[in-house]
């Protein structure tokens, strides 16, 4: 399940849609050099169209997730149709700036996340 922000995206010229699903310890190096290619990827991914990327790094402290979420919102261009979305995290979503947030069934409620969605928009 998907929460989205209020903004809509351009229209989809495909009926299939395309998600990328992060995981920045599959590429090699440091952990640094592993964000840097992960941020890479994004921008990549943008570039070609993918209508969603979720950000699903679950080992990562909440700083170090905003962190990231907001360096891979701003490796996204506003002119894209590409979405991000933070996995399990609508406060992270919303600091960060993302376009929504994807909730897994054993976490938290779209009850729960609704509510804080609307707070703060």
């Amino acid at each position: 399940m998907c929460l989205m922000t209020t903004a809509r995206r351009e229209p989809r010229t495909s009926d299939i849609l395309l998600c990328y699903i992060s995981d920045r310890c599959q590429f090699p190096g440091t952990s640094a050099q592993q964000q840097l290619q992960l941020l890479e990827k994004i921008a990549e991914c943008a570039a070609a169209g993918v209508d969603y990327i979720q950000l699903r790094e679950k080992d990562m402290g909440a700083r170090d997730l905003e962190a990231l979420a907001r360096k891979a919102v701003a490796a996204i261009p506003a002119s894209s149709r590409t979405s991000l979305l933070v996995n399990t995290r609508p406060d992270i979503a919303l600091a960060s700036r993302a376009h929504g947030v994807h909730l897994p069934a054993r976490e938290i409620s779209a009850s729960e996340a609704r509510v804080i969605w609307d707070r703060a928009g």
